[in-house]
């Protein structure tokens, strides 16, 4: 009964990306989405995610990239809308890749969303409104605090954010200073940023706290605490998190 629910709960989501009505823009700023794809599990919630982020007359660009070279995503996309690109990696890369794909894009505000988040386009809304009214920091819809706290659904302060980022291109540019810092202790690798770190560093790239805000009920796909297609899952993923934790400051453990 409960995946039935949540079938039907897609399928509600997956329509509403057709037939739902489109948001206008409330200012002259405009949002870069963007869609790290990982898994093939995963490939039927792109497309749909692209639509829900096109309903939004703010959001000038989407961007699909696909971090896994056995899964083509070429016949899944919309790409003759011009405002959306897909890139195909070629080799296989982590979700802290798409930080370095930003930062060859134009744009001022981005809005990253994991492939198993089903946003609608109000909660893209949401994000885009808490971004741009307060800038310094980077803004979700979930996160954690110290002691493995886990928030949603509520307006707070977290020290990690988890699944969606919204985010500026300074608190990009904060993401590799910050990542150049790290791997410069000797105590973190590149790779460990790039597949299994990148959202504890990006949490930290803002001259305030990171803030989660409650933009209503969040649909994610059945595959989010998947064996062998989470990433959280993989053998010694908290560990190196522990690690990274550490060399980020002292007294942290998110």
């Amino acid at each position: 009964m409960r995946n039935l629910l949540r079938e039907a709960l897609y399928w509600k989501w997956r329509l509403n990306g057709r037939v739902g009505p489109t948001l206008p823009a409330r200012g002259t700023e405009r949002l870069t989405v963007l869609v790290p794809a990982y898994h093939a599990k995963r490939s039927r919630n792109i497309a749909p995610l692209v639509h829900a982020s096109l309903q939004c007359g703010f959001v000038d660009r989407v961007v699909i990239s696909n971090h896994n070279p056995a899964t083509s995503l070429a016949a899944l996309v919309p790409t003759r809308d011009p405002r959306v690109a897909l890139i195909e990696q070629g080799v296989r890369r982590g979700c802290g890749h798409i930080w370095n794909v930003i930062s060859e894009l134009p744009g001022e505000f981005f809005l990253v969303i994991d492939d198993d988040q089903l946003l609608y386009p109000a909660q893209i809304a949401a994000l885009f409104d808490a971004l741009v009214s307060a800038p310094s920091s980077p803004h979700g819809l979930c996160g954690g605090r110290t002691g493995g706290v886990y928030l949603e659904r509520c307006e707070a302060e977290v020290e990690v954010l988890f699944n969606v980022y919204a985010v500026t291109r300074a608190h990009v540019a904060r993401f590799h200073a910050l990542s150049q810092q790290l791997v410069a202790t000797g105590e973190v690798r590149p790779e460990e940023i790039e597949h299994r770190c990148d959202d504890l560093v990006i949490s930290q790239s803002g001259s305030t706290p990171a803030r989660i805000h409650d933009a209503g009920f969040i649909l994610r796909c059945r595959t989010g605490g998947m064996e062998g297609v989470a990433i959280f899952k993989e053998p010694g993923f908290d560990q190196v998190r522990e690690r990274v934790t550490r060399a980020l400051g002292p007294n942290r453990e998110l």
